[in-house]
């Protein structure tokens, strides 16, 4: 029997590049919990790839780990980015992936959002923004957003927060799917 995630395959990012990430931590849940449904899922740590920050001029093309995440992002229907929020807005590691070109172009995209304090609960809508505007892709509408409260060392221990994020892993595989209209700005 068949089910809607059969050729579902699922691409999990952690982007903080801090050694005790909580983002990472994210990451590696959500990951986990997709396995254990038997989600096809892949997780890339950035903190593994030691990736260049983009320049503008292709000169990272060949770089061992920009080949390797743009690779994970062509293979990807689903995307699943685990963000840190510094000063309101998410880290530049994330936002270093879309300037090197990884494919996000009609992907679905979700958010697990870790974040020193309550107050930046927003800061993913720019980032968000602007993958939908740049390279069409359907945002869930729920992200997953955290605080220090949430973990015990390196584990997620608030079971409210394991429940959104399956809430979350559910909502991208379900809602989303590939987006299949590009908006085209309308001829003056």
């Amino acid at each position: 029997m068949h089910t809607p995630f059969d050729n579902a395959q699922v691409l999990v990012v952690a982007t903080s590049l801090n050694a005790g990430s909580r983002s990472a931590v994210l990451a590696r849940e959500a990951y986990g919990q997709l396995r254990a449904q038997g989600i096809a899922a892949e997780l890339v740590d950035l903190r593994e790839l030691d990736l260049p920050f983009a320049t503008g001029g292709g000169e990272h093309d060949s770089h061992p780990g920009v080949v390797k995440v743009r690779e994970a992002f062509k293979r990807a229907t689903h995307i699943l980015m685990a963000v840190p929020i510094y000063n309101g807005d998410v880290n530049s590691a994330a936002r270093n992936l879309a300037n090197l070109g990884c494919k996000f172009y009609r992907k679905t995209v979700g958010f697990l959002c870790a974040s020193g304090g309550e107050k930046s609960f927003m800061a993913i809508y720019a980032f968000a923004n602007s993958l939908m505007w740049e390279f069409s892709v359907w945002i869930a509408p729920d992200y997953v957003f955290a605080t220090g409260s949430d973990f015990a060392g390196d584990t997620v221990s608030n079971p409210d927060l394991r429940a959104r994020i399956g809430k979350l892993n559910e909502q991208v595989l379900t809602r989303g799917g590939v987006v299949h209209s590009n908006p085209q700005p309308a001829a003056a």
